[in-house]
């Protein structure tokens, strides 16, 4: 395993990569220190390019981006629905609760287990879980602080008051 750092405006980010593409993208922040060698690598160059566009308030697609996150089934299944969530657009833990529910054949689902399992996205920016709210529109559950949450989401246009999402356009996922 290998990384790189990129300097973002919101902090350094670690970027890790394992042969199959980036296992994990986090802020080194005091207690996350860099614990790879550095080495350029396709995953590492792409993914640096992916941040860089963000950033400029592009919207960059995450076809072409070679992703390996490692988390149990549940983990990813949570984690792929965050793909389908626009850059600008939010939903909720209880939209993403009741999609799962309906995959599994399921009632219910907890939204409660969704934000656990958002809370160990190891692809910070990527795999927006920035764009998850209360069901209320309210900033919540961010590992990497919610004033870098409300930072990311103004950047892709949304507006907040009081650390609720104002007017915000949300994310489809079929028919429900």
């Amino acid at each position: 395993m290998y990384q790189s750092i990129y300097q973002s405006p919101l902090g350094p980010l670690a970027l890790v990569d394992q042969e199959e593409g980036l296992c994990s993208v986090y802020f080194l922040d005091g207690q996350n220190p860099p614990v790879y060698p550095e080495k350029e690598s396709p995953a590492l160059q792409a993914g640096r390019l992916w941040l860089e566009a963000y950033f400029h308030g592009d919207s960059p697609a995450l076809d072409d981006l070679p992703l390996a996150p490692q988390g149990t089934p549940f983990q990813k299944d949570v984690w792929d629905l965050l793909r389908e969530v626009p850059y600008g657009q939010v939903t909720s833990y209880g939209v993403l609760a009741r999609v799962l529910a309906k995959k599994y054949g399921r009632e219910k689902m907890s939204a409660r287990a969704v934000g656990s399992a958002l809370a160990k996205n190891p692809l910070a920016i990527i795999l927006p879980c920035h764009r998850v709210l209360d069901g209320q529109g309210f900033l919540r559950g961010y590992a990497w602080g919610l004033e870098r949450k409300k930072t990311l989401l103004e950047g892709e246009g949304l507006k907040i008051v009081q650390d609720r999402v104002i007017q915000a356009p949300l994310a489809s996922f079929g028919d429900l």
